[in-house]
């Protein structure tokens, strides 16, 4: 069995007046979309990628993690460049 794995963790309030973007992600978050990538961070990590991973892997399973964003900090509503 193949799957395909992402994670996205972003904690926003609608009263907040800021926005966030992808600075947001990039600078003090985590940003990547490279499998070999996450593949490093969730080796020396824990999160719920890394459990995911190594559960789906002791099951058998094909796993191939594409996408992590993990904002730095509560902000308000992300803008529509950065949910692009």
């Amino acid at each position: 069995m193949k799957i395909v794995l992402a994670q996205f963790i972003f904690e926003g309030n609608s009263f907040s007046s800021g926005r966030a973007d992808i600075s947001n992600f990039r600078d003090g978050g985590i940003l990547l979309e490279d499998e070999d990538h996450i593949r490093q961070w969730t080796s020396s990590s824990e999160s719920q990628m890394s459990g995911s991973l190594e559960t789906l892997r002791k099951a058998g399973a094909e796993v191939h993690p594409v996408f992590v964003a993990i904002c730095s900090s509560p902000s308000g509503r992300l803008t529509a460049e950065c949910y692009q």
